[in-house]
C-alpha cells in the first residue's frame, strides 16, 4: 500500500524596509515581494504582495522573511485570519523569524501578516492560500 507524503511549501517574503520606514503607509505593491516554491502546483502572484499559495490538505507551509536593506531588522509580529478557514484549528504559529501552519481544509483563506521593522514600525498586508 503506497504511503502519501504531504508536501512542504516554502514562502520567502522580501521587505523593502527602507521604503516602509520612509513612509509607513506606503502601498504594499511596491515594498513587499512574496514567492513560494509551488508555482508548478498552482501558486500564483509570484513576486507580488498578494501571493496566492496553492496547497493540499496536510501540506505544511513555512513563511520566512528577509529585509532587502541589510541595515534593517524585520520581524513577524502575528498572522491573523481575515477570511476563510484553510488552517482550521492549526493556525499559523512561530516566532519573529519564521511562521508555519498545516493546511486542514479545502477552500481559500485570506490572512494578514503583521511585521515590525527595527523594533518599532509596524506594517501589514493580506495574501492568500488556496487548498484544493
Amino acid at each position: 500500500m503506497p504511503v502519501f507524503e504531504h508536501g512542504l511549501i516554502n514562502v520567502a517574503i522580501l521587505v523593502d524596509t527602507a521604503a516602509i520606514l520612509a513612509n509607513p503607509t506606503v502601498n504594499p505593491s511596491g515594498v513587499i515581494y512574496m514567492v513560494d516554491d509551488n508555482q508548478s502546483g498552482g501558486s500564483s502572484g509570484e513576486g507580488s504582495f498578494e501571493l496566492n499559495t496553492a496547497c493540499n490538505p496536510g501540506d505544511t507551509i513555512i513563511w520566512r522573511m528577509y529585509a532587502i536593506n541589510d541595515s534593517d531588522e524585520v520581524d513577524f509580529v502575528a498572522f491573523k485570519n481575515s477570511n476563510g478557514d484553510v488552517f482550521g484549528f492549526n493556525p499559523p504559529h512561530g516566532n519573529s523569524s519564521q511562521y508555519q501552519a498545516t493546511a486542514e481544509n479545502t477552500g481559500q483563506e485570506t490572512y494578514q501578516i503583521l511585521i515590525r521593522i527595527d523594533g518599532t514600525v509596524q506594517y501589514s498586508w493580506d495574501p492568500f492560500v488556496t487548498c484544493n
